[in-house]
């Protein structure tokens, strides 16, 4: 539960940091790319964190039944 909570607040505070700097001052292409593969990157660990939850409800829903 904490690591969902951190994933989602970290995802969206760097989402809100991001918008406020472009405001300020349109970042570079290396920002952008670095802010583009760091998005990425947290998204595929939260699918992963998201999919090892299901997993574990399976087995324990399995051992629940069996």
């Amino acid at each position: 539960m904490l690591t969902d909570l951190l994933i989602a607040w970290g995802r969206a505070t760097v989402l809100v940091w991001l918008v406020g700097r472009m405001q300020d001052a349109p970042p570079g292409w290396t920002a952008s790319a670095v802010f583009g593969a760091l998005f990425v990157v947290g998204g595929h660990f939260g699918d992963r964190v998201k999919e090892r939850r299901r997993t574990r409800a399976r087995a324990a829903a399995d051992q629940d039944v069996g």
